[in-house]
């Protein structure tokens, strides 16, 4: 349940309001204002002059065809030509402040792809809104660490089609449940986390998680990359 929103024109990005990954947006309303007042080549009004040129060429030819001074097949270029030079042009009619780019669906904001004021071209993707809110993750943890499940707040994770880190706590995510027992022919205990869908995170992905426990005093930690096998 998720749609991707695409720039419908080239331009100019300018944010509707305060929108960030999490935030509520509704089917059909404006999330951003595409604009191309301030570019050199003002689409806008290059398609405003093909629309007028192409619509007096259509005009001249719809009179000329009846008399077969214009063949049938040049008018029907010529008719192809205006339609489409009028799709253009409509795209951008009564955009003074920026033609409005709308969700297609509500739900929530999962990415966003774009900056305020970065420049987009027509079918560049924008932004990808889920109407799934929430998501789970489900760690298998072995038996033997049964004994210290109850000291576990949060988690990350780590996915094999990318190299981010996920923090659980980053995406108001939460502790939802801790397995009493392991599943039925399962060595493994469930423990499982909610959090919000605002990440580039696929739904039923295998993952590498990172359980997080309470804090320990008098511990010294040291990276990884500062050990070495001698």
């Amino acid at each position: 349940n998720e749609a991707t929103i695409v720039a419908t024109v080239p331009g100019i990005v300018r944010f509707q309001r305060g929108i960030t990954e999490g935030t509520s947006v509704s089917k059909g309303g404006t999330v951003f204002t595409i604009s191309a007042d301030k570019l050199q080549d003002n689409p806008a009004k290059q398609a405003a002059i093909a629309y007028q040129t192409a619509k007096k060429e259509y005009e001249r030819a719809a009179k000329l065809v009846k008399d077969n001074i214009v063949t049938q097949k040049e008018f029907n270029s010529i008719r192809a030509n205006y339609e489409s030079a009028k799709i253009a042009y409509e795209a951008f009619s009564g955009s003074k402040g920026g033609v409005a780019v709308t969700s297609p669906i509500s739900g929530y904001v999962k990415t966003c792809l774009v900056k305020e004021g970065d420049y987009v071209s027509v079918g560049q993707p924008m932004m990808n809104v889920t109407q799934t809110r929430k998501l789970y993750l489900k760690a298998n943890v072995p038996e033997r660490y049964y004994s210290i499940l109850g000291t576990v707040k949060s988690a990350k994770f780590k996915t094999a089609y990318s190299d981010r880190i996920y923090n659980i706590g980053a995406m108001n995510g939460r502790l939802v449940a801790t397995g009493k027992s392991t599943g039925d022919g399962s060595p493994y205990i469930p423990v499982t986390f909610e959090f919000n869908n605002q990440a580039d995170v696929m739904p039923g992905a295998f993952v590498e998680t990172y359980l997080l426990t309470s804090e320990r005093p008098g511990v010294i930690s040291v990276p990884v990359s500062a050990l070495t096998d001698e």
